[in-house]
């Protein structure tokens, strides 16, 4: 994924794209919104293979989320929080949010759990 340098592409002009400070001329041009429906549509299926991972350990996954500055309109609140919120549903995930930026996952006072305690997305601009 990281190869296809969407963002970059994202944001290209003209049909030139500077990737590592080089510019190319981009075959296939994308624009901010399709990289990130990409990078979304990535994300949730990434997401998904906690499933495959309680269907062949038969444990529920430990999920950790250090989430600061989303926006409500991008990947984490639009593509991995409804995932995950599904998943939690189900009984394939835990999920843990850190409450500070430098949590350690062996600390339970560093995190809460579930995804009710998500942070509140920052509003979409």
């Amino acid at each position: 994924m990281t190869e296809e340098h969407w963002y970059d592409r994202g944001n290209g002009t003209g049909g030139t794209v500077t990737i590592y400070g080089d510019p190319y001329q981009d075959p296939n041009p994308v624009s901010f919104g399709q990289a990130d429906e990409v990078w979304g549509e990535y994300s949730q299926r990434y997401t998904d293979m906690a499933g495959q991972f309680k269907q062949a350990t038969g444990n529920t996954v430990e999920v950790w989320c250090f989430v600061q500055g989303a926006k409500a309109n991008r990947i984490f609140y639009k593509y991995e929080l409804p995932e995950l919120t599904a998943l939690e549903r189900d009984g394939v995930v835990r999920v843990h949010f850190a409450k500070i930026q430098d949590a350690d996952w062996t600390n339970t006072a560093d995190w809460t759990l579930g995804t009710a305690t998500a942070p509140a997305p920052v509003p979409a601009s």
